[in-house]
């Protein structure tokens, strides 16, 4: 649980409130539509606090203190920076921990302290409701104007810098099929007499060939193949061929390359005044593995730049597609139907948006059906959140 504290003069400092009065504290701050409260102290007198100015009064004696919210944020908290003379600076841990909190309770505004030897100055920060980052203001509460020299300055928050991701291609060699579908090996006898392979319709275990049975196997559909035919199927596609149960344990055959990410503070169209999530895909060429088109030839890389509002929309997007590139399903190796050229690394079927503007017929924004169709898209292959 987060801890509170009200401060102290000679020497400045923050005192910790009980373990009691916190609980209350933190109670009410995660109310949205609570700006003030009662406060229970083990005394007599009748306290009262202000969430927004974020004071202390104590009613019997007129006295105030100030107030703050200390928790270290974790590490996946959203950053915080105000701009100063030098540029932009990080705010201290304890501070990007109260905006944090006010942010994930719905506020738009809260006071925070900086600590000199004897006083505490208060600067009130508000910022933009945007889900996944904003800018705003704080200003120092001190002045009589806001337009006074040094009063107000220009704030920015975020969520976390991710770092690259990073895909590596692989063969998929019959053990690794084993340990990612969990299929099992049947013994002569364990299926149906006279039972054939649903892909090839060649008998099962044929030639003494092995049979394996995958675990989406029901009595309404049999998942019972020879091991060469499903061992084909699988390293194209991460689907059962006789019942369409994904298998996204799978990776696809997508070649190895990196996903990066980027914050542009211009918003996509129809999404103002939201910054703009920038994703960049890396893939260097090399030579054509076992699973693609045509091993043994090289092949050309590419570099591809996606768009998406900085937004529930845009987020609910971008994490979709984090996790079909991390199952190698956003490219594969194939013929460019751009350029007519062969051996090149292309889109792998799910869509995505290569430009901040110009609506569905130019790949990019506004579109208020993009997310119902990468989530379908998404699901043909076996992935989904």
């Amino acid at each position: 649980m987060a801890e509170w504290a009200y401060h102290q003069e000679h020497p400045s400092s923050w005192v910790p409130f009980s373990g009691n009065e916190s609980s209350q504290l933190e109670a009410a701050f995660d109310d949205q539509a609570t700006t003030a409260c009662e406060l229970q102290r083990s005394d007599r007198r009748q306290w009262r606090v202000d969430l927004v100015r974020m004071k202390l009064l104590c009613v019997t004696s007129g006295t105030t203190w100030a107030i703050c919210r200390r928790e270290y944020p974790s590490a996946d908290a959203a950053w915080w920076e105000w701009q100063g003379d030098t540029g932009w600076q990080r705010y201290d841990p304890y501070v990007e921990g109260q905006l944090g909190a006010a942010q994930a309770a719905g506020r738009r505004v809260t006071t925070i302290f900086l600590l000199s030897y004897d006083a505490a100055t208060p600067y009130r920060i508000t910022w933009s409701s945007c889900a996944g980052g904003g800018d705003g203001t704080q200003c120092n509460t001190v002045y009589s104007r806001a337009e006074a020299p040094g009063a107000t300055q220009r704030i920015r928050w975020g969520c976390p810098r991710r770092e690259a991701l990073h895909f590596r291609a692989l063969p998929l060699h019959t053990a690794q099929l084993a340990h990612l579908t969990g299929w099992s090996v049947l013994r002569p006898g364990e299926w149906e007499a006279g039972a054939g392979d649903p892909i090839m319709h060649t008998a099962l275990g044929e030639g003494g060939e092995a049979v394996v049975r995958l675990p989406c196997h029901s009595a309404a559909i049999s998942c019972t193949f020879n091991l060469s035919t499903i061992e084909q199927a699988l390293r194209f596609r991460p689907i059962c061929p006789a019942c369409s149960q994904a298998y996204g344990s799978l990776p696809g055959v997508q070649p190895s390359g990196t996903m990066q990410f980027a914050t542009d503070m211009a918003s996509c169209t129809g999404h103002s005044p939201c910054p703009t999530i920038v994703i960049s895909y890396d893939f260097p060429g090399g030579t054509q593995g076992p699973r693609d088109p045509a091993p043994g030839v090289l092949y050309d890389g590419a570099h591809r730049t996606c768009y998406y509002p900085d937004s529930p929309l845009g987020w609910s997007c971008v994490n979709l597609l984090r996790l079909a590139f991390e199952r190698g399903q956003l490219f594969r190796i194939g013929r460019s139907v751009t350029s007519g050229r062969d051996n090149v690394v292309v889109w792998g079927g799910i869509h995505q948006k290569t430009a901040k503007h110009g609506g569905t017929v130019a790949h990019g924004w506004p579109d208020v059906t993009h997310l119902q169709r990468l989530q379908s898209e998404a699901a043909c292959k076996g992935v989904a959140l």
